[in-house]
């Protein structure tokens, strides 16, 4: 009686070590459905709407993203500021007036990124690196070849122009 009853507890043991393992499963499967529906996300607010970007005698093409931040930037167009240096890897200036904001922790900022941080400061981003701050996506450099050389590493000029 005392086998039957030990066989019976292994075999619901088993039973629910199977349960666990299927479940856990079907979490990493749904973790990795979830992350591509956010990357599609992310990729579907992108707009073919185009700005040209001026720096240093470069020339650059930038799509915007489809939200009222990038609507707000798009038409204070044509711009031309000097961008100041910070942390090696980014170029900011406060605008004078405030844009309609959506910021969200971001993660990974990468090469050609034009975002805004708080409500007026506007950066654009010449190298990849993973932070914990939180912007709202402006646009994207779409060939960010030369971009780390053209901006160089104190404050530079650029034209931002549609």
């Amino acid at each position: 009686m005392k086998k039957a009853i030990a066989l019976i507890l292994t075999l619901i043991l088993i039973s629910a070590f199977c349960a666990c393992s299927k479940r856990e499963a079907e979490i990493d499967t749904t973790s990795t459905e979830e992350s591509t529906i956010t990357e599609n996300i992310i990729t579907t607010q992108k707009s073919k709407t185009t700005m040209n970007i001026k720096i240093n005698g470069e020339n650059f093409t930038a799509e915007f993203y489809d939200n009222k931040t990038a609507q707000a930037f798009a038409d204070i167009l044509p711009l031309t500021i000097n961008m100041e240096e910070l942390h090696g890897n980014e170029k900011y200036y406060y605008l004078d007036n405030s844009l309609p904001t959506d910021s969200s922790n971001i993660g990974e900022i990468n090469t050609g990124d034009i975002m805004l941080y708080g409500t007026d400061c506007l950066v654009l981003f010449y190298d990849t690196f993973n932070t914990s701050y939180s912007y709202t996506r402006i646009g994207y450099i779409t060939d960010t070849a030369g971009l780390k050389d053209a901006v160089g590493s104190g404050s530079v000029t650029i034209t931002f122009e549609k």
